[in-house]
């Protein structure tokens, strides 16, 4: 997830030794929810009139939206199960949880943005109207509704780290290992905190300013960057042997 101090390589991470070679069953199963969610999301309307079909554009761009909204999801999965190879109850429930959430959510959030790209890009001259989709109060409601769901994805992945933190020492990992872990864990609340900012603002304000905080969702980039300077910093440390493994 973290990418400040990650150098990818064929095998994995530079500063990360991955832990599970093979695909587990539970990844399988996790894969099939993901691609069922994608199609999903890429499952177009058949356009019934010339104006619709020039209007697709809207469609493609929300789908490109939501495809990678879902991709950092996945790609988060991913590099958890590589990293630690947890396969015990406790990783299975919460991986449960997280599915269920992905699958669940998917045509919603295809809806909740094909509104928000139709009212950002609304072309009144071509008869395009945003309650084909939803209408501002429904909006107001869905953005509500995605928001939270989205920060409990991420709820998901900060407490499957923190199990992965808690089992360090049963999984040897380093003291460099533990940082990444550690800023694994910063990074998944910094988009829960977003998502629970934006939930909370929308309840707050009109429906027509409501239905356009998804743009915030933009502030994750500099507190990612804020993340990765942490965990820079924590590793210089550790490479100075300024603190020790412990405290890092």
């Amino acid at each position: 997830m973290m990418r400040g101090a990650i150098k990818n390589t064929s095998k994995g991470e530079a500063y990360f030794r991955w832990r599970s070679p093979d695909v587990s069953r539970i990844e399988n199963l996790s894969d099939i929810i993901f691609a069922l969610a994608l199609a999903l999301i890429a499952a177009p309307d058949v356009p019934k009139t010339f104006a619709e079909l020039a209007a697709i554009w809207r469609d493609i761009l929300a789908t490109g939206v939501c495809f990678a909204i879902l991709l950092v999801i996945w790609n988060t999965h991913y590099v958890f199960f590589r990293r630690y190879d947890l396969m015990d109850g406790h990783t299975v429930f919460l991986n449960s949880v997280l599915l269920f959430l992905v699958f669940s959510l998917a045509y919603p959030l295809k809806y909740i943005i094909l509104f928000v790209v139709r009212l950002m890009t609304l072309d009144f001259s071509s008869g395009l109207e945003i309650d084909a989709v939803m209408s501002l109060e429904e909006g107001k409601i869905a953005m509500i509704l995605y928001s939270a769901a989205y920060a409990s994805v991420f709820i998901v992945f900060t407490l499957l780290y923190r199990h992965a933190l808690a089992d360090a020492d049963r999984m040897a990992l380093t003291a460099r290992e533990r940082i990444l872990t550690r800023s694994a864990i910063e990074g998944a609340i910094v988009h829960v905190i977003t998502a629970l900012g934006i939930c909370a603002i929308a309840f707050f304000t009109p429906p027509e300013i409501a239905v356009t905080m998804g743009f915030l969702f933009f502030l994750i980039f500099p507190g990612m960057m804020i993340v990765t300077y942490r965990e820079k910093k924590r590793i210089t440390s550790l490479e100075s042997g300024e603190t020790s493994p412990a405290e890092n």
